[in-house]
């Protein structure tokens, strides 16, 4: 009788534990099929000054979700890819989607693409179909704010229903130009501060975040920040396409009154993405000599990883 009391039991802890494991399973096969939001955090790479530095309530980002095809990672732009340019929204401190388009994640691993600024016809119409080459330029004119020729870019890796958190960390493509300038007396006419010998069109392949220099070069007129350095009594600054600039090129000059004063970089110059180069000018008695000039004090570099 005990023996068969004993038995019992122990089929009762077999059966329950079964059970245990059997419920356990169903929750796990559960939350691995339940599709969950896309969760989007976000940040900017350090840069310098006046360019875009934070995201504000009311940007828009494009985001693509590209999803891996047999265990590698899927092609952006490829007609497979699920979720294509969806507009983001910042709203207080969250991004929102386009209603009815949220980006909804399941098993299946994918990566995270986006850009600022947004461009609705990114992907659609002919001349931006291409992703490897989207057409960006900066303004010729950023007197009014430079910050509306910045282009940033992100990528985050190995997403789905039980990794849907994404923390992505924009990164400038393009290059700043900042230029202090010091001169000796009163100068009571506007200079007219112009950067000269630069092309400002770019193609820019989202798949790896890289700006190719295309086009014409043209003038730049590079916007005036009142938050002037020690020692200097103006500041410009700009953004230009990374590229190459030959030694002896023009690349400023100054329009006071008669005169025109140019300066030309006396090496190669390689303008980087995500890099500011400061170039510390001074102009000579600029009112006091038949001949004033414009001549570089220092050049400093600063790159932002």
């Amino acid at each position: 009788m005990n023996t068969l009391k004993l038995g019992i039991k122990l089929l009762l802890i077999s059966l329950s534990g079964l059970f245990i494991i059997s419920c356990s399973s169903k929750d796990d096969i559960y939350e691995q099929l339940t599709p969950q939001r896309l969760d989007i955090r976000t940040a900017i790479a350090s840069t310098y000054s006046l360019d875009k530095q934070y995201f504000s309530s009311g940007d828009h980002i494009g985001v693509y979700l590209v999803d891996y095809i047999n265990n590698q990672p899927g092609v952006l732009g490829d007609i497979a890819n699920s979720s294509k340019n969806i507009r983001h929204t910042l709203e207080g401190s969250k991004w929102v989607a386009d209603a009815g388009k949220e980006i909804m994640l399941y098993s299946t691993i994918s990566d995270i693409y986006a850009y600022y600024p947004y461009d609705m016809e990114m992907g659609k119409i002919a001349g931006k179909l291409n992703l490897a080459a989207y057409p960006f330029s900066v303004k010729s004119d950023q007197q009014a704010a430079v910050s509306e020729s910045d282009f940033l870019w992100a990528k985050a890796a190995g997403f789905s229903n039980t990794n849907n958190r994404a923390n992505l960390t924009f990164k400038h493509l393009l290059s700043k130009l900042v230029i202090n300038l010091h001169y000796n007396d009163d100068l009571t006419s506007d200079l007219n501060f112009r950067i000269h010998n630069t092309l400002t069109s770019s193609t820019i392949n989202l798949r790896n975040g890289q700006a190719t220099a295309v086009g014409n070069k043209r003038i730049v007129y590079p916007a005036k920040n009142p938050a002037t350095e020690n020692g200097f009594e103006l500041k410009y600054e700009a953004i230009l396409i990374p590229q190459a600039i030959k030694a002896g090129t023009p690349l400023f000059s100054i329009t006071i009154d008669d005169y025109i004063l140019t300066y030309a970089i006396d090496q190669d110059l390689e303008l980087l993405p995500q890099t500011s180069y400061i170039f510390n000018l001074s102009i000579g008695e600029a009112k006091k000599t038949l001949s004033p000039s414009l001549q570089l004090l220092n050049m400093e570099v600063k790159r932002f990883e």
